[in-house]
């Protein structure tokens, strides 16, 4: 993902819709009251603006830029208006792009939990808009590929239980349902699925042993065959099988953390860094 994301995390990029391709960087404050002005404004004024937000705009003439902050401009708008309305936003994206399959920053923007405008359920229906409603054998590489990724999106959705991914504990084969069970804990168990070489794993590793007092269990999963020192008290396993993590996880950014009861049903799955 581009340099967008970090400049997000200080500020959401907000433009007038049908302004300027290329919005200004929102302060907190600018923030603030966008949002207020979003939750307040007329609801079909809001959903004419989604309609029309591509008008006059040929992407062509975009740099990759601009392309960008249009979209990331458009995604905050979705956030603002119901899912019928978001129906339409999504063919008029669809129009504009003309890719041949999901587009990646809008995945990126709301599939990443790093990003400010994530959101998994938004990303599911914009998938499924792409898996629907065309005539059979018309893009049907694209369906295809929207259809993979929804599938990957779903899996471990909160409710279920978690899938029994095979681990290395102390040198001993052991499946996560197993092993849960075998924790016989009341609380949830924290699940955190990080890479030793990771920066921003090692941040969060570090940033959740300083807080301290936690009552969770946390169970640190490597995503490699190789661990790293972690704080007293935590489990620490790594994945057996990598091609079998990729089958049984979607696992959009590194660290990825998921939250399950103690029967390993999932409360939670790819929490954003600020748990």
């Amino acid at each position: 993902m581009s340099d967008a994301i970090s400049l997000l995390a200080f500020g959401l990029v907000v433009t007038a819709c049908g302004g300027s391709a290329v919005g200004g960087v929102a302060t907190v404050e600018e923030k603030v009251h966008a949002d207020t002005a979003a939750e307040t404004v007329d609801g079909s004024l809001l959903a004419d603006h989604i309609l029309h937000f591509w008008d006059d705009v040929d992407v062509k003439d975009l740099d990759g830029d601009q392309k960008e902050q249009m979209i990331v401009d458009f995604l905050y708008v979705m956030g603002h208006v119901d899912s019928i309305v978001r129906v339409g936003g999504w063919e008029c994206l669809d129009s504009v792009l003309a890719s041949d399959g999901p587009d990646k920053l809008v995945v990126e923007y709301l599939g990443e939990p790093g990003s400010p405008l994530y959101s998994p359920r938004i990303l599911e229906e914009y998938l499924v808009c792409m898996t629907a409603g065309e005539p059979a054998g018309k893009h049907s590489a694209r369906r295809e590929r929207a259809a993979f990724l929804l599938e990957n999106v779903r899996k471990n959705s909160p409710g279920e239980v978690i899938a029994d991914l095979v681990l290395e504990r102390d040198g001993e084969a052991v499946s996560m349902r197993e092993m849960i069970k075998g924790l016989a804990v009341a609380d949830n168990i924290m699940l955190l699925f990080y890479d030793p070489d990771c920066e921003t794993c090692e941040y969060l590793i570090t940033r959740l042993w300083s807080a301290g007092n936690r009552t969770d269990t946390i169970v640190a999963v490597s995503v490699t065959d190789r661990s790293r020192p972690l704080p007293s008290g935590w489990i620490s396993v790594t994945v057996a099988d990598p091609d079998e993590l990729d089958d049984l996880f979607w696992l959009p950014s590194l660290p990825s953390v998921y939250i399950v009861d103690s029967k390993g049903i999932v409360v939670a799955k790819d929490i954003p860094f600020g748990i």
